[in-house]
């Protein structure tokens, strides 16, 4: 988690992450991520806002043959997975990881105060109302691996 949440805050860093279709591993990727974009809307009490991440990944290896199409929506889908993840993780430990709160207090600076003033913590398991992650993939006429090779 601690590897994600730096990656997911830091634009230089990248990691490498594995992509499992149907509980098979099915490709290795080496990812950067752009700036995790936040939209904040409406006029409630509580802070209510969407994610947006701009993914390049480059793809490793391959281990089972898939589309291109596929393997992208399995990336996308992943990713969306473990930022919500760690989004309700943080939530449970009171704790801002994705630093909601530093961009809720830019825009809404009077509305942040109350919320500070009011409640222990700000955010709440209704707030991250959508994630929409869009990845780019390079590399991707890579080698299929073979797990056994025979010599003659």
């Amino acid at each position: 988690d601690a590897i994600f949440t730096n990656w997911l805050n830091s634009s230089t860093s990248k990691i490498n992450y594995d992509v499992y279709m149907d509980g098979e591993l099915v490709a290795v990727f080496y990812m950067t991520a752009g700036n995790l974009k936040k939209s904040f809307h409406g006029k409630g009490k509580d802070p209510v806002f969407d994610l947006t991440l701009n993914v390049q990944a480059e793809l490793v290896e391959i281990i089972k043959s898939t589309s291109y199409d596929g393997l992208k929506e399995a990336l996308e889908t992943s990713i969306e997975k473990d930022i919500r993840d760690l989004y309700t993780f943080g939530i449970g430990k009171e704790t801002d990881l994705l630093h909601i709160g530093d961009g809720y207090y830019r825009r809404h600076p009077e509305q942040y105060k109350k919320l500070k003033d009011h409640y222990a913590f700000f955010l709440n398991a209704k707030s991250l109302q959508a994630t929409d992650v869009d990845v780019t993939i390079t590399n991707f006429n890579t080698y299929n691996y073979e797990k056994e090779k025979k010599f003659d």
